[in-house]
């Protein structure tokens, strides 16, 4: 099941089915919802003001870290991933089912 992620007074949400939502903090209201489809059990992360979430269906999407949820990009790893992605050292690790993939230095912390 998914972890929540805070940022400043917002709290994100990415459901096990598939919904990223944005809410505030300290109310809990809902302040943005948008559905990404598939399942996800891999918690969502945060680099340079964008959240990174990867569905077990192998897609692993980029929005906006604001309410409006902006998509940003949608990529399709061809192959299952249950696990978080990782942010170090201006890089984005993925794990899918059989490999271990390094996106590149391009993310700015």
């Amino acid at each position: 099941m998914p972890t929540q992620l805070a940022l400043d007074e917002f709290l994100f949400v990415v459901t096990d089915n598939g919904v990223a939502e944005c809410l505030d903090a300290a109310t809990g209201k809902s302040l943005g919802k948008r559905r990404l489809g598939g399942d996800f059990s891999s918690s969502p992360v945060l680099a340079a003001g964008r959240i990174y979430a990867s569905s077990e269906d192998g897609h692993v999407f980029v929005f906006s870290a604001d309410p409006k949820l902006e998509i940003l990009a949608a990529n399709d790893m061809e192959e299952p991933i249950f696990a978080t992605p990782v942010i170090s050292d201006q890089r984005v690790y993925l794990r899918t089912l059989t490999g271990l993939y390094c996106i590149g230095s391009s993310v700015a912390l």
